[in-house]
């Protein structure tokens, strides 16, 4: 962008905040000139930073204290400006208020993750990835990313599985502040999927039916917490043999594979080698969920169970996992495995524990449900349909795994 496109962008976007307009269209092409904005001071902050490396002996100290930011922000800056070195052409769309420093830094990262030849042949295909990245969103361009990555590895990942494992870190300290042990780890993928499900399994055990009262009011720390007590409970003796997590496998009759054969998604959140894959599925308990789109057909146990119980099944949990990869309001990104089970219309108010009842929503959603008056409607097909307090509506779906 130029100078002149700034000043003009700026003064758009002042003009329609100032105007106090109710024009939706009129707002969101402001949030749009915003983010072309942001984009251009992301490309500037990049320069600058690149120019203060090459005429100061202590950079990151410096631009920490000038920009009162954190190390660990200009450290990540600071690796920003290498990768915009190496992807000159990403450089120039995100001074062109095309791409955004976030979308820079994926690149960076899946470049230090691989190796030399893979590196070089993802930069040989940056040119091909700028319009991927113009026209997505951080978590979407991760995803085309790592896509690319998984094409390049010749061994289909098996290195860099290795590395991971090679990699896996776990500290524990006594923090002499608080007076609390930290724990801080990084695992390879197999086996942090692993160890997440079996702290999700452990959390949905122990507090199903009711929390603890030491559990904070905040949404994001009463799931940390539980976390916490449910690590501490995986490591109690007794539990050794607590069994294996649970991996939910689906089969989609309308997702077929050039033969004509149905798709099997095998549960992995990660993009792992297929001795990987055989390993975690090895070490999980398979429930194979059967599906038809967005309708359930077999998922390992009844799925209308009335009023016999307020608290989903397991059977249930499983269909809701095999529709939905996240929290069922449109945009959300919470993953299933961090949401609650909903009843649409409420367990209180007389509604059944049956799945056309029952959709996840995450803790922030939950709330607005049931404390800020958002009304939910679930149609036969799953679309879901949101009606807001000020009478606003919306209606998404039916919903779609394959978009996580």
């Amino acid at each position: 962008m130029r100078i002149d496109d700034v000043v003009d962008t700026v003064c758009s976007i002042a003009s329609a905040e100032a105007s106090a307009c109710r024009d939706s269209a009129l707002i969101l092409e402001a949030a749009g000139r915003i983010l072309a904005v942001r984009c251009w001071l992301d490309a500037v902050e990049v320069s600058l930073t690149r120019q203060l490396v090459e005429c100061d002996p202590m950079p990151e100290a410096h631009l920490a204290a000038a920009s009162r930011s954190t190390r660990r922000r200009v450290d990540d800056l600071v690796r920003r400006c290498a990768t915009a070195d190496k992807a000159p052409g990403l450089a120039d769309a995100m001074a062109a208020g095309e791409v955004s420093g976030e979308h820079v830094d994926i690149v960076g990262r899946a470049l230090a993750g691989a190796t030399p030849d893979v590196a070089s042949g993802l930069l040989q295909q940056i040119d091909e990835l700028i319009p991927i990245a113009a026209a997505s969103n951080p978590d979407e361009f991760a995803r085309a990313v790592r896509q690319r990555i998984h094409r390049l590895e010749a061994d289909e990942g098996v290195s860099r599985l290795e590395r991971q494992r090679k990699a896996t870190r776990l500290r524990c300290w006594l923090d002499r502040d608080t007076g609390m042990w930290r724990l801080v780890g990084e695992f390879d993928p197999v086996n942090g999927a692993l160890l997440a499900q079996r702290l999700d399994s452990a959390v949905d055990r122990l507090f199903a039916q009711e929390t603890p009262a030491t559990c904070p009011a905040d949404p994001s720390g009463k799931q940390d917490h539980l976390r916490a007590l449910a690590l501490l409970d995986l490591t109690q003796p007794e539990r050794s043999a607590a069994g294996r997590p649970e991996t939910v496998v689906v089969v989609d009759t309308r997702d077929l594979d050039d033969d004509g054969h149905p798709l099997v998604d095998w549960g992995i959140p990660i993009n792992a080698p297929f001795a990987a894959a055989k390993e975690y599925i090895a070490r999980s308990r398979v429930r194979p969920v059967i599906v038809d789109g967005a309708a359930i057909v077999d998922s390992g146990g009844e799925l209308r169970l009335g009023r016999s119980q307020r608290v989903a099944s397991a059977a249930q949990r499983r269909a809701l996992a095999a529709l939905y990869p996240t929290c069922a309001i449109d945009g959300c990104t919470v993953g299933f495995r961090h949401c609650v089970i909903h009843h649409v219309d409420w367990w209180r108010h007389g509604g059944n524990t049956d799945l056309h009842n029952l959709v996840p929503l995450c803790s922030r959603d939950h709330h607005h449900v049931h404390d800020d008056n958002w009304q939910l409607v679930l149609h036969p097909d799953r679309r879901l349909t949101l009606t807001l307090p000020d009478g606003t509506t919306f209606t998404t779906g039916p919903p779609n795994r394959n978009v996580a």
